[in-house]
This record gives structure tokens, C-alpha cells and sequence, in this order.
């Protein structure tokens, strides 16, 4: 009997066991919860804005600036389209006085002569002389403005004819509007005559060589423009 309750182990042996197991547990610190991860850093970086066009330099310019004669622009008026016509040049018209002329023109003029005691006639050309492209010369009689004449290719006269022209050009230009005459003082030349819109006291005048050539052209009032070039 003695031996037999020997292997027995006692109750409050096993009772003491189970309550160091429960006091064990019951003492250990509960984990650390696991670190959250890291929150994300804000984007602060902006964009840059593009940055603005720098402003065109005269390097920049297109060939198109390029396309004007240099020589061209010196020797002209302030701009060429549409200064000519049957009512005199630019803001000018036929019977004003030389300052009109010289405003018109935007440019030095200058009278090619003295006028001479008696003489009515007197021609104000640009000073100094333009290109071959833009000759011209204003004719005036007692202080008024009468006519114009121009000797280049620079100016297209109204309807579109230029020196240069051949006739059957300015034929086709003119249609019916002209009268075709022996040339006065060109030998074997002849003179176009073209009269103005609506009645207009003006008149067109080509002059062309023995080869039907243009070679000048002219328009003011009558009898002036039939006028030589000493307003004789």
C-alpha cells in the first residue's frame, strides 16, 4: 500500500502546477502592437510653369520682312499702295499747295530750278534723287499742284499699268478707256491716253517707245499734262 501511493502524485502537487501556469500567463505583458506604417509624405513639389516666349529679336524675323528693297523703302513714301491716282498723289490732290505735296510725299523736296520771272511752271522733286525704281517729280503752276510724272517701275499707275508695260498689255488693262496716238516727241513712240473715272478732271497718260514699250507715265489736269517736261 506504501509503495503503491508513492507513484501517485499528490493532488495538491498537480492543484500547485496548474497555478503557476495560470499566474505565469496572467503575468506576461501583453505584445507591442505593430507599428502602423509610415504615412505617405505629401507631394509639396509644384510644377513649373513653362516659361513665358521670350519676345521676337530682329533675328527672329521671317523672310517675309526680308522681302522689301531696303533701297526700295528709303526712296519711296511712307508705303506705295494706292498713292497714286486720278485725284493727285497720297493725301494730295490736284490744286492744293507744295505743302500738301511735301507732307504727301513724307520726305526732303526740293524745286529742280529757280523759277524764273513770269514763270508759272515749276517741278518739286524728291531731294535727293531716288533709285531708278521711284523717279517722280510734282509739276506746279502758280503755287498749285497739277500733275505728276513717274519714270520707274516703283509706282503702279490706277487701273495697274507700270513702266515697262508692253501695249498689248495696257490695251487689256484698259479696254475702251483709252486713245491711242502718235507719240510728239518720241520718235516712232506713241502716247495712251486714259481718261478718268466718273468724269474725273484728270487724265492718264503712258508714253511709249518705237518698241511699245512704257517708259513713262503721267497724270494730272488738262492742259498740263499734255505739257513737255520744260512746261512748255
Amino acid at each position: 500500500m506504501i509503495a503503491g501511493n508513492a507513484t501517485r502524485t499528490p493532488r495538491y502537487v498537480l492543484a500547485a502546477l496548474l497555478a503557476a501556469v495560470l499566474l505565469a500567463a496572467c503575468s506576461r505583458e501583453p505584445p507591442a502592437d505593430e507599428p502602423a506604417p509610415p504615412a505617405p509624405v505629401p507631394d509639396t513639389q509644384t510644377t513649373a510653369p513653362d516659361p513665358e516666349p521670350e519676345p521676337a529679336t530682329d533675328a527672329d524675323v521671317g523672310a517675309d520682312a526680308d522681302a522689301a528693297d531696303p533701297d526700295a523703302l528709303v526712296d519711296s513714301p511712307a508705303g506705295t499702295a494706292g498713292v497714286t491716282g486720278f485725284h493727285g498723289f497720297g493725301p494730295a490732290r490736284f490744286g492744293d499747295d507744295e505743302e500738301s505735296v511735301r507732307i504727301a510725299w513724307g520726305r526732303p523736296l526740293a524745286f529742280d530750278r529757280e523759277p524764273e520771272p513770269g514763270d508759272s511752271c515749276a517741278w518739286l522733286r524728291p531731294d535727293p534723287q531716288p533709285s531708278d525704281a521711284f523717279r517722280i517729280g510734282f509739276m506746279f503752276e502758280h503755287g498749285q499742284f497739277v500733275r505728276y510724272d513717274v519714270a520707274g517701275a516703283g509706282y503702279e499707275a490706277p487701273g495697274g499699268g507700270r513702266v515697262g508695260n508692253t501695249l498689248g498689255a495696257l490695251e487689256s488693262l484698259y479696254r475702251d478707256r483709252f486713245e491711242l496716238t502718235p507719240a510728239a516727241d518720241i520718235a516712232g513712240g506713241q502716247t495712251l491716253r486714259v481718261a478718268g473715272p466718273d468724269g474725273a478732271p484728270a487724265l492718264l497718260v503712258f508714253d511709249l517707245d518705237a518698241d511699245g514699250l512704257v517708259r513713262g507715265w503721267r497724270i494730272g489736269l488738262s492742259p498740263p499734262v499734255d505739257q513737255g517736261a520744260d512746261c512748255r
